[in-house]
C-alpha cells in the first residue's frame, strides 16, 4: 500500500499503519467476493489501489478544509463502497449512509463493514428516488457523493434532495464535461443547487482528465422531487 500512502500525502492525508491494514483487508475482500458478485471489473492490485482507493480519497480535493470527520455523509449507488468507504477509513468519525439497490452488493458491504469494524455506517437497500422522500433522510446530509452513476442532470435530481442547506454534492467525472454542465443548469437550479465548481484532479496515479464536480445546496428542493423510480433517468429535467 505504499502507493496509497504516498498518494494520500499528496492530498494532505496521513494514513496510519492501522488504516493501511484496513485497505489491505478491503482489497482482500473484493477478491474474495468477486466470484459471488460483479463488484468491479478492476481486481488487479495496483489498479484497485489507483482507480478505486486513490480515486476515492481524491474527493477531498473539492473541500476547502479537506476534512470529513464528524460530517454526515451519503454515498448514492455505492456499489463496492466507492468512494465513501475509503473516505470512512481515512476519517473514522464520519457518519456514513450507503444507498445500493443490488442485494448481492449489499451483502458484500455488510461483510466489509463487519470485517473492517467500521462504526456509524448504515446500509440502505433500495433506490434513491424512494429514500429521498423519507423524512429521516431528506435534507439531512452535509455531503453526498456519487461516482460513475449518471449524468449531472440526473444526479442533481437524485442527490440534492438529500442535502441540508449549505450541504455539498461531490461527483467524480472526466473531461470533457461542457455538454453535461450545460444540460444540467435547469435541474440543478430547480433542485436548489448553485452553479457547479470544477476541480481538476491531476495525479500520476489517476487517469488523465479526472475531475470533481461540486454543487452547493442553497435552497430547499421542491417536495415533488425526485420523481418516482426510473423517471429521472428516462426523462431528465430540462428547461
Amino acid at each position: 500500500m505504499r502507493r496509497l500512502l504516498l498518494a494520500s500525502k499528496d492530498f494532505g492525508l496521513i494514513l496510519s499503519s492501522n488504516q493501511l491494514e484496513l485497505f489491505e483487508e478491503y482489497f482482500s475482500l473484493i477478491n474474495e467476493w468477486k466470484s459471488k458478485v460483479n463488484l468491479t471489473n478492476i481486481t488487479e492490485r495496483e489498479k484497485v489501489i489507483n482507480l478505486h482507493f486513490v480515486d476515492s480519497l481524491s474527493a477531498i480535493l473539492a473541500l476547502k478544509n479537506r476534512d470529513l470527520n464528524r460530517q454526515i455523509v451519503l454515498d448514492m449507488g455505492t456499489g463496492a463502497g466507492f468512494p465513501s468507504v475509503p473516505l470512512k477509513i481515512a476519517f473514522p468519525s464520519m457518519k456514513l449512509n450507503l444507498i445500493e439497490s443490488n442485494q448481492k452488493k449489499i451483502s458484500f458491504l455488510k461483510d466489509l463493514i463487519e470485517k473492517l469494524h467500521l462504526r456509524d455506517v448504515f446500509l440502505n437497500h433500495g433506490r434513491a428516488e424512494d429514500f429521498a422522500h423519507d423524512p429521516l433522510m431528506r435534507e439531512k446530509f452535509d455531503l453526498v457523493f456519487a461516482r460513475s452513476v449518471a449524468k449531472l442532470n440526473v444526479l442533481s435530481e437524485l442527490t440534492l434532495p438529500f442535502l441540508a442547506i449549505e450541504g455539498k454534492a461531490i461527483f467524480h467525472k472526466r473531461f470533457p464535461i461542457d455538454d453535461e454542465l450545460e444540460n444540467s443548469k435547469f435541474s440543478i437550479n430547480i433542485l436548489g443547487g448553485s452553479n457547479p465548481e470544477i476541480f481538476p484532479v491531476n495525479h500520476a496515479s489517476l487517469p488523465d482528465r479526472s475531475i470533481l464536480v461540486k454543487i452547493l445546496k442553497t435552497t430547499p428542493s421542491p417536495l415533488k422531487y425526485p420523481r418516482r423510480v426510473g423517471i429521472p433517468n428516462k426523462r431528465p429535467l430540462s428547461g
